[in-house]
């Protein structure tokens, strides 16, 4: 039995993969949560590490934690310097602070990280090409990935669905009014996932016991089981399948 700790369990990741993981006998799930309620377990890192570490202190040993927290492009006001700063704290600075705690008390972590960390214009990316984002986003999750034996580290881009945050492309295209006209892009490729997909590769590596054998080839590795997909063929795939009245 292992015990396994989701960090941001209410997010548009977090939710898919609490869920997923919570449907194995195998494990034990819990998550945490940005709003104080009676039966939850409450943490902010805007608050500080401590309320983290009070939560591995009561509850009995985990074995894993899934960090689902991070701040997204789209959340981040590049001329607000209270913004900018958020995202450091959060997408930079916390998970080294997570890795300081953990690793001394034996969890290993599954580390969310991003092909944002590359340029638009970079071209197929392999795990040890340079890093070379040019906005917030991408420095703060570079920054967040941290080499520490107990951190595997998986860069991804998330597509949804969100159900209930109503958030990522494919929850975008969805909301669309009935009869929508959308533009999509040609000119770029790239492999996007599901959180369901996300969700199922957190199963493997802890119930399977695939993490120290992954972690120990690199601590960074990409998750990308789809073809490469431009954003428009993606989109008329959504069409084809959800929403045959909008227009691409």
């Amino acid at each position: 039995m292992f015990r396994v700790l989701v960090l941001g369990g209410k997010g548009m990741l977090g939710q898919m993969v609490k869920r997923v993981l919570s449907g194995q006998e195998k494990l034990t799930v819990h998550s945490t949560y940005h709003e104080q309620t009676p039966d939850s377990l409450w943490f902010s890192i805007e608050n500080g590490i401590e309320d983290l570490r009070e939560i591995l202190e009561q509850k009995e040993s985990f074995n894993y934690i899934i960090n689902c927290i991070g701040i997204i492009s789209s959340n981040i006001n590049e001329n607000d310097p209270k913004s900018v700063h958020r995202a450091i704290l959060i997408n930079a600075f916390f998970p080294y602070k997570l890795a300081r705690l953990t690793q001394k008390i034996g969890v290993r972590v599954i580390q969310i990280s991003t092909d944002g960390v590359f340029a638009k214009n970079a071209g197929v990316c392999l795990e040890d090409s340079p890093r070379n984002c040019t906005d917030v986003y991408g420095w703060t999750k570079a920054l967040g990935e941290v080499i520490s034996p107990n951190f595997l580290n998986l860069r991804c881009s998330i597509i949804g669905p969100s159900p209930y945050l109503q958030k990522g492309l494919l929850e975008w295209f969805l909301s669309q009014p009935k009869g929508s006209q959308v533009s999509g892009y040609t000119e770029q490729a790239w492999t996007g996932i599901t959180t369901l997909q996300f969700a199922n590769l957190c199963k493997l590596l802890i119930i399977d016991n695939y993490f120290d054998m992954v972690r120990k080839e690199a601590p960074t590795h990409h998750f990308c089981p789809n073809h490469s997909i431009s954003k428009y063929e993606l989109l008329q795939l959504f069409r084809s399948h959800l929403r045959p009245d909008i227009v691409v």
